[in-house]
Parts: C-alpha cells; sequence; structure tokens
C-alpha cells in the first residue's frame, strides 16, 4: 500500500521580520501593552517565544534516585509561544511600536524605525 504525503511543495512560509533578540510589544491577547525580547523564532509555525510573556505552567515530576541527577522539579514556569501577528517590534531609539522599513545601502539590507528614521539593525551576536 502506498503511504500518502503531504505536498509541501507549494506551501508558502511567512517571512518573519523579527529576529532573536528583538524587544517587541504584545498588540493582541492577554497582557496587551507588555514587553519582552525575543528568544526563538520557530518559522514554521509562524511563532515567537518571548521572555516573560505567555507563561505557562509545566508541571515536572522527580527523575533519578539521588539529588545530584534531580534537575528542577515541581511547577516550572516556561515562556510559552505566541503568534507573529500579535507582536510589533520596538525601537530601541524612539521607544515606540514600529514595523520595520527596509533599505539596501553598500552594508547590505538595514532596518529602518519608521517613527524616527534610526537604523535598528542587530547584528549578528549582539545581545
Amino acid at each position: 500500500m502506498k503511504r500518502e504525503r503531504p505536498d509541501t511543495r507549494h506551501q508558502t512560509r511567512l517571512k518573519v521580520r523579527l529576529q532573536v533578540g528583538d524587544e517587541v510589544e504584545l498588540i493582541s491577547g492577554k497582557g496587551v501593552g507588555r514587553r519582552g525580547r525575543i528568544t526563538e523564532i520557530i518559522r514554521a509555525d509562524q511563532r515567537v517565544r518571548v521572555s516573560g510573556l505567555a507563561m505557562m505552567t509545566k508541571h515536572q515530576r522527580a527523575r533519578g534516585r539521588t539529588r545530584a541527577m534531580q534537575s528542577q522539579t515541581g511547577r516550572i514556569e516556561l515562556p510559552g509561544t505566541i503568534h507573529v501577528s500579535c507582536v510589533q517590534l520596538v525601537c530601541g531609539v524612539c521607544g515606540k511600536r514600529t514595523r520595520p522599513q527596509f533599505e539596501v545601502t553598500e552594508l547590505g539590507k538595514r532596518r529602518k524605525c519608521r517613527q524616527c528614521g534610526a537604523d535598528i539593525t542587530r547584528e549578528r551576536g549582539e545581545e
């Protein structure tokens, strides 16, 4: 019997204009107006993980017999994922929410704030 595989050739992936380390503000859902930094981007699901926002509780059972083998047990607070449409980039210069404007220069593609015009491009490894 032939196994059916999903046709993934024509699926479009959302172009996420956010980067790890960007400061974002929650614009819809529970906790509107709260800010945090992006720690992970899940492009396949179009979701981001933001530190301090959408906290969820994981109940961790003790594993291992000795105390040295055990990791953190009990109720653990972990950041959940948020859809990218629910967060918006915050400019580091003016502190306002903005949709980044892209400009191609001799240095490459740069992100600019639409409010104040400041360069908000994050370099690799900059945290």
